[in-house]
């Protein structure tokens, strides 16, 4: 990223000979991002690209959104990037895409994980309440009498044979 810083500051000032207000909005973009203000450097940045486009600015971008949160907006400047015939170190891009990509599905799996389970909570929720909710009863105790067996019949196997 500090080659990227470099690169930025050595070669902005080429990109921006056209346009004095895209170069003012650039320099802005950097004082705030070297500060660690990201969103007002993006702000900055996505200005100084709309009156003059540049790969640099781009780049930039892409990592202000990516500080940001913005997974895919990160993406989608990179991508602007290598659009362009005349883009520099496309490999390092490429590999910064692919790292990209691999947050981009983590975050996603994480939300699908943290949306499972906070819908897991809401139906144990439902369920409680409406147990909580349904009438009490007690539980019925059955008993029955006890059984009286004759003493003149035989315990055991009948067998009709016997009987005959």
């Amino acid at each position: 990223m500090t080659r990227w810083l470099l690169v930025s500051v050595l070669v902005a000032p080429l990109a921006f000979a056209g346009g004095p207000s895209a170069m003012a909005r650039f320099q802005e973009g950097m004082a705030l991002y070297k500060t660690g203000k990201c969103k007002e450097a993006l702000v900055a940045f996505e200005e100084a690209q709309r009156l003059k486009p540049s790969g640099a600015l781009l780049r930039r971008i892409s990592e202000c959104r990516e500080k940001t949160g913005d997974l895919p907006g990160a993406r989608q400047a990179l991508t602007a990037y290598l659009a362009d015939p005349k883009a520099a170190e496309r490999d390092v891009v490429a590999r910064e895409l692919a790292r990209l990509d691999s947050l981009i599905v983590q975050a996603l799996a994480e939300a699908e994980a943290k949306a499972k389970a906070e819908a897991e909570a809401k139906v144990k929720a439902e369920a409680a309440a409406k147990a909580d909710a349904a009438p009490k009863r007690e539980p019925e105790t059955w008993s029955s009498p006890p059984i009286a067996v004759a003493p003149d019949v035989p315990r055991g196997r009948v067998h009709y044979a016997d009987q005959m």
